[in-house]
């Protein structure tokens, strides 16, 4: 049976999550450990890297903007000498966070 935090206590914004797990944690809500989990697991999802494959169409420079990088960075990351790619390349897009 999943717990659920009252909707009360949630915002919609981010910025919000520390007193809104503050506030359930000392309600002592059984909710207080999901939140923690999560927010546990949505930190070291951040911190690893990410790889795209490139389809048919792509170009650099738009995979640079859809990941909010540079294409500087991007040839830099994956070792490219020149801006060409292929369909079915894999690029990482976002080097791992130590």
């Amino acid at each position: 049976m999943r717990t659920r935090v009252p909707k009360r206590l949630l915002s919609r914004s981010v910025s919000g999550e520390a007193e809104r797990f503050i506030a359930v944690a000392e309600r002592g809500h059984p909710a207080a450990f999901l939140v923690e989990q999560q927010r546990k697991e949505a930190e070291a999802n951040r911190k690893k890297a990410k790889y795209y494959t490139v389809r048919r169409g792509d170009a650099l420079g738009s995979i640079a903007t859809m990941w909010n990088a540079t294409t500087d960075q991007l040839r830099e990351w994956n070792r490219l000498a020149n801006n060409n790619i292929r369909a079915g390349q894999v690029l990482l897009v976002r080097p791992a966070i130590e």
